[in-house]
Parts: structure tokens; sequence; C-alpha cells
């Protein structure tokens, strides 16, 4: 646990250069590479955390997500069952709860492998996450990943 918490601190403290005797100059290890490491870290996000699939995976099948999502689903569903009626199919159906219930459950289902590949990859370019992230975190000491090199942990309470 000790080993842990100066491990910490030698990554992330001091915050701001240092300098002592005139001739040293002490700095978090990330922080002296900061740019550098940015982009790394950007890229590593942007590829495999923040894709466009594991946004619509986690807006659809997270509890946070579906909340938001599935109501408008149904009510697109449902206008699909209704345009379904006008023209003489399923007559009641966008009425039928239990059945507008379970085709939104499949239509959710189905959503995200039912896209073409090429879309989500238009999707993650299209975000530029990678050159967002990476320019936001190499901004500076000072910047949003700063900002949690100075929370309390670090501060030793």
């Amino acid at each position: 646990c000790v080993t842990n918490w100066i491990a910490l601190l030698w990554i992330f403290q001091p915050v701001d250069p240092v300098e002592l005797f005139g001739r040293i100059t002490l700095q978090g290890c990330f922080l002296k590479r900061q740019p550098e490491v940015s982009r790394d870290f950007a890229k590593f996000f942007a590829d495999r955390i923040l894709t466009a699939r594991n946004l619509l995976d986690d807006a659809i099948f997270s509890e946070r997500g579906s909340a938001v999502f599935r109501p408008r689903l149904r009510r697109r569903v449902k206008a699909f069952l209704r345009a379904a009626e006008r023209e003489g199919l399923n007559a009641g159906a966008s009425g039928n709860t239990a059945l507008l219930d379970a085709a939104t459950e499949a239509v959710a289902a189905e959503l995200p492998t039912a896209l073409p590949q090429g879309l989500y990859d238009y999707a993650d370019g299209a975000f530029g996450l990678e050159a967002s992230l990476g320019d936001a975190m190499a901004g500076g000491p000072r910047g949003a990943s700063s900002r949690t090199s100075n929370s309390a942990p670090f501060r030793g309470t």
C-alpha cells in the first residue's frame, strides 16, 4: 500500500517543475513526458475504449444509456408498426404493448451487428477523438489530466 502511494507520487508529483540547488529539476515522471505520453494514451482510448461500436453498445445495453435510448427506439418502432398498419399489415400491432416491447428489444439486440463496419469506421474518424484527446492532454500540467494528479490521495490526505 505504501509502495503504491510512493509510486503514484513519483509519477505525478510535483506537478510543476521544482528546482533544487540550482541544478536539479524535479517534476512528476508522467508530466515530464506528458506531450509524448498523451498521444499514446489518446490513441489507446480512441482505438479501444471510446469507439463508435462501444458507445452504441453502451447506449443500447447499459442501464443509464438504455434509459435514454430505449424510449426513443420504442417510439421509432411504434411509428414503423403504425406505418405497417396503414398499409394493411399487422392491424393493431402498434397498440399491443407486449408486441411493441418485444419488437423494440429485438431491434435493440440486432442493431449493433446490423450496422455495417464501414459506418463504425466512419464515425470513429468523424469523432476525431484521438486528436481531440491528444491535444487536450498534451496541453500541459494545468490541463484536464493534471486535475487528477492534484486530487486528495496525492496530497497525502
